[in-house]
């Protein structure tokens, strides 16, 4: 089971196509509802990708990526929206300050992480966050189970969201967790 430190860096795996056609599934579309409703006003989606979640939600926010021609395309794509979107890794830090959105979004992010890099990545979302931060991880079954068909062939995923790492990654902090799409997904949110 991969525990995110012999893995090769998320930079170095070549990043697919992401397209509007990605969220088409029912299973998925239930993921990006769940986090819009779960939302509290401004957003930094942290991993923004294209944009495709960002456009779902009505509130002016903030998108960074640190692929830039995903970045290029949500820009381009997205232009009239309300949402503005910076090639960023986060990796090295959000160049955001402190509470400065009510939420943050790392959705489907952390597990493409390094182990450390993914605790430096929520520190960060807790930082810049005045109020919430959701996350979504495809859920791991039991100790054997591989992830959801489709999921499981995703080499880059760095560690398995099992209830003993996400223990590990959340520590004492104040949240709450939810079974989506068919238990497909984990939400989390963490309220401040």
């Amino acid at each position: 089971m991969p525990d995110g430190t012999d893995a090769p860096s998320l930079h170095a795996i070549e990043q697919g196509d992401l397209t509007d056609e990605s969220y088409s599934d029912a299973d998925q579309q239930e993921r990006v509802e769940w986090v819009v409703r779960h939302s509290i006003g401004p957003v930094l989606d942290i991993g923004c990708g294209h944009g495709y979640m960002l456009r779902q939600y009505d509130v002016p926010s903030v998108g960074i990526d640190f692929d830039r021609r995903r970045i290029i395309r949500a820009q381009t794509q997205y232009r009239d929206y309300k949402h503005v979107f910076f090639c960023v890794d986060a990796e090295f830090g959000i160049p955001f300050g402190d509470q400065q959105f009510e939420t943050v979004w790392l959705c489907e992010v952390l597990e493409h992480c390094h182990w450390s890099d993914a605790q430096y990545i929520l520190t960060e979302a807790l930082r810049v966050s005045s109020k919430r931060v959701i996350i979504t991880l495809p859920k791991m079954g039991g100790p054997t189970e591989p992830y959801h068909m489709g999921d499981v062939e995703n080499d880059d995923h760095r560690w398995y969201a099992t209830s003993d790492m996400l223990a590990r990654l959340l520590g004492d902090l104040n949240w709450t967790q939810a079974l989506l799409a068919k238990d497909r997904f984990i939400g989390l949110v963490i309220d401040e």
